[in-house]
C-alpha cells in the first residue's frame, strides 16, 4: 500500500473539529435557545393587556391591565416547562409572520437571543394558524385560576 501518511495531530484536529460541529448544533436543553416564551391579550376599551413570561426555569409572570407591576403568579414543573420550550422550538414561532390583530387581540412572543418575534391576532377578516392557536392554549392552561 503506497499512500500519504497523515500525522496524528493532523487526525486529532479533525476528529477535534468534528466534535465541535456536532455539539454546536445541540442545545443543552430541548428549547434552550428561547430564553422565554411570552404571551397575553388586550385591547378594547381600556386598551389594558395582560402579559404573562413563561421562563425557562418554570417561572410563571404577570403583568396585568395598565400596570407596570410584574408578578409571580405560578412556578410550572421543570417537566411541563422543557415540554412546552421543546414544543415552541418544533413549531418554530420565532419564524411565523402574523400581525393581524382585532380591537381584541391576543400575542405571543418567542424570545431568542435579542429578537422575540411578535405574533399578533384578533382580526375577524384573518384566522391565525392552528398550530399557534393550540399552542396559545395550551400557555393559558398553565395560569392559575
Amino acid at each position: 500500500m503506497t499512500g500519504k501518511k497523515i500525522s496524528i495531530p493532523t487526525v486529532l484536529l479533525f476528529i477535534c473539529g468534528l466534535l465541535a460541529s456536532c455539539a454546536a448544533g445541540k442545545d443543552s436543553k430541548p428549547g434552550a435557545s428561547f430564553t422565554q416564551i411570552r404571551f397575553g391579550n388586550g385591547g378594547g376599551f381600556t386598551g389594558a393587556v395582560n402579559r404573562y413570561v413563561l421562563h425557562p426555569d418554570g417561572k410563571l409572570m404577570k403583568t396585568a391591565g395598565l400596570s407596570d407591576e410584574v408578578k409571580e403568579v405560578a412556578r410550572i414543573n421543570a417537566t411541563h416547562t422543557e415540554k412546552l420550550f421543546r414544543e415552541a422550538q418544533k413549531l418554530r414561532l420565532d419564524t411565523i409572520q402574523f400581525n393581524h390583530p382585532g380591537n381584541l387581540y391576543y400575542f405571543m412572543e418567542v424570545q431568542k437571543g435579542e429578537s422575540a418575534p411578535r405574533i399578533t391576532w384578533g382580526s375577524a377578516d384573518h384566522t391565525v394558524p392552528n398550530q399557534v392557536q393550540e399552542f396559545y392554549n395550551k400557555l393559558i392552561k398553565t395560569i392559575p385560576n
